[in-house]
């Protein structure tokens, strides 16, 4: 995505807020709510950067971009100008979403100096704690036929405290529709996650019989175990009549569920490093888990079998429930 170069200072939104008239009773720009019960923005400021995922911009793009040619033709002193439609996507936050603020899209298009806002619609399709609404730009955007102006677009919040809250989540500033993003701007997974990205911790079993632990066992995330195969190395490279007959085995052991899981971790042979590839254990932490016991085995056609395990009884790590 290309940051929006126009700069919209808070100086700036507080002016454009005030031109429009939003947060003012007669603009019927959201409802008016109980401020004592008001969590998003202060009594007595008229507007605020958002930079707490409450609302920010999901998507955007113009029709043709979108597969169609739809247009909106408004009679005009020319006789009739069509301009080009944008659609796009806004989320806000599920506590906005509860206390009745609403979400718009300001935005402005090219020469004219002038500043719209558009309404949105409750759609479907958010992630886990946010809400999607839907919004179109249908007027003073381009003009079907003529090369596309610069537009700039900036969705808020009017929350029921009088405070208009602004989407800063990426830029300090308002976003940038033109030449560099083909007038197109999509969601790239860097920012206001949905859902949020589960917590990974992963365990390491070095050469040399060290252990390292990084990042945090939570219930419902990821436990990630790497494992160098030179540990347990007896059975290496068994074959049976040209066919590989040996494996590594990694086994974890939830508790207090008493979930087993087990997988080969022994991967192909790499010539450049003269050694045997070691494989990613990776698994889901169930969401009642306590601690997890871990082992590991090898074993192969006509080698003995050798076990990893703490001398029996198992690297034991403690899990944590997330954090609220």
């Amino acid at each position: 995505m290309t940051p929006g170069r126009f700069g919209v200072t808070a100086a700036r939104l507080a002016c454009v807020a005030a031109m429009l008239g939003l947060g003012c009773s007669a603009g019927g720009q959201g409802p008016v709510g109980q401020v004592s019960e008001a969590a998003l923005g202060t009594p007595g400021v008229a507007s605020a950067a958002d930079t707490s995922c409450n609302v920010f911009l999901r998507d955007v793009a113009d029709s043709q971009n979108r597969g169609g040619l739809d247009a909106n033709c408004e009679p005009s002193a020319a006789g009739w100008t069509c301009w080009v439609i944008f659609t796009g996507h806004v989320d806000i936050s599920r506590a906005a979403v509860n206390e009745g603020d609403v979400p718009y899209v300001l935005y402005q298009s090219g020469s004219d100096p002038s500043w719209y806002s558009a309404p949105t619609l409750p759609t479907t399709g958010a992630g886990t704690g946010f809400e999607r609404y839907q919004f179109q730009l249908t007027h003073h955007t381009a003009v079907q036929g003529q090369p596309f102006p610069a537009i700039q677009l900036i969705p808020y919040l009017a929350t029921v405290s009088g405070t208009l809250l602004f989407d800063h989540n990426v830029y300090a500033g308002n976003w940038a529709l033109d030449a560099n993003n083909g007038w197109s701007i999509q969601y790239d997974g860097g920012y206001c996650y949905e859902p949020p990205p589960p917590s990974t911790g992963t365990v390491t079993f070095d050469p040399g019989y060290t252990q390292a632990t990084s990042g945090a066992l939570v219930q419902g995330g990821k436990l990630v175990v790497n494992y160098d195969l030179s540990r347990l190395p007896q059975c290496e490279g068994v074959t049976t009549d040209g066919v590989q007959a040996w494996a590594t085995t990694a086994s974890a052991y939830f508790l207090p569920g008493k979930q087993v899981l087990s997988a080969a971790i022994n991967g192909p042979y790499d010539a450049t490093l003269g050694r045997w590839t070691s494989l990613t254990f990776e698994r889901d932490i169930p969401t009642d888990a306590a601690q997890v016991q871990l082992w590991f085995e090898t074993s192969g056609d006509g080698c003995p079998t050798g076990w990893d395990s703490d001398y029996g009884q198992n690297w034991d790590y403690a899990i944590t429930p997330p954090s609220r």
